[in-house]
């Protein structure tokens, strides 16, 4: 006596039937027509309707997240959770809008994410809880501002000094490399000790001949933690060349300070063709920084910029003033004053 199959209802003769073509036909028609409807996409997707009756695919949601944090992800009456290990991964049965919550002691945040077709969803809590190998992963893959939003922080500690890092842009410095570096790193604040940006009176040589150009290439770079300094990128900055001069010469560097136009999105004494605006500099109280972190006093803060308009001045370079606005005056560029470093990731 025939059987049926568990999913398609397939005809099984048993041994001591005879063959019955109908029936095979009948089972050729069950399974031309069920291929059939799995290989149709509508608008480039599997039919929501396919996704949980064995078609074996399904959407994944991967989340990023501090081990040992609790990640529940909702879907109307569907909630599924996971402790954190790093990254887990849900296998989503349904399209729809899809709530990923992320929960470790005060900590909670709530990401949403719109399913609509099956693939891999990449998401995480926060830029403070994953590591730079990550950071990176998302900066080379394209997906860094889908992930992390201009504004968002991450601390790090040089020399027992913990400094806190934002996200000034994306996709908006150039790589010696070719292309674009998808995230730009500045501090939000400034280091505890300030310093000068020469040793003498001069802007000969522009920022790369500078003493504080030194510093944070063969100083500071070192002493920052190895698995950042493994994924800053060298990119293309472009400085006017010093003592006066207007020409723009573009120079490779891994750490680097901001150009005059790069924070205020104009040019007064520096010469044209710096750099652009970050969209994080656009306010004024995003120029306003603070020695020691953010706990000292609100301070000047060197720009790479050297005058360029001439004259009694031309040795000079350029800073933001303490109150985040646009300086018309040099800055005696022996005396000291903020350092607000920025890299490519």
């Amino acid at each position: 006596m025939a059987t049926l199959t568990t999913n398609y209802k397939l005809k099984k003769p048993a041994e001591t039937d005879f063959v019955n073509v109908q029936d095979l036909n009948d089972n050729a028609d069950i399974i031309d027509t069920t291929l059939k409807a799995k290989a149709d996409l509508t608008g480039g997707k599997v039919p929501a309707a396919q996704l949980p009756d064995g078609l074996g695919i399904l959407p994944r949601l991967d989340v990023v997240c501090a081990s040992g944090a609790t990640v529940k992800v909702v879907n109307g009456s569907t909630t599924l959770s996971k402790t954190g290990t790093g990254t887990v991964s849900f296998d989503i049965p349904n399209y729809g809008t899809w709530t990923v919550t992320v929960t470790q002691g005060s900590m909670n945040k709530s990401i949403t994410v719109e399913v609509d077709a099956v693939k891999i969803y990449t998401l995480w809590a926060s830029l403070s809880e994953i590591s730079w190998d990550q950071i990176a992963a998302a900066s080379k893959a394209g997906l860094a501002e889908a992930m992390m939003s201009v504004g968002d922080e991450k601390d790090i500690v040089v020399d027992s000094e913990t400094l806190t890092l934002v996200i000034l842009g994306f996709n908006h410095d150039e790589l010696t490399s070719g292309g674009k570096a998808g995230i730009t790193f500045g501090l939000k604040n400034l280091m505890t000790n300030t310093q000068p940006m020469n040793l003498s009176e001069t802007s000969v040589g522009g920022f790369t001949g500078s003493w504080l150009y030194g510093w944070l290439q063969n100083t500071l770079f070192p002493k920052l933690p190895p698995d950042l300094q493994a994924v800053i990128k060298t990119v293309n900055k472009r400085t006017s060349a010093g003592n006066g001069v207007s020409t723009i010469e573009t120079n490779a560097m891994k750490l680097f300070l901001f150009a005059e136009n790069e924070v205020f999105g104009t040019t007064y004494y520096s010469a044209p063709g710096e750099g652009e605006q970050y969209p994080y500099f656009a306010t004024q109280e995003k120029r306003i920084k603070y020695l020691s972190n953010g706990s000292g006093s609100a301070s000047d803060w060197w720009e790479r910029s050297p005058n360029a308009l001439g004259g009694h001045d031309a040795y000079g370079f350029g800073y933001v003033y303490r109150d985040g606005t646009l300086t018309v005056n040099n800055y005696g560029i022996s005396d000291p004053a903020g350092v607000c470093f920025g890299f490519c990731v």
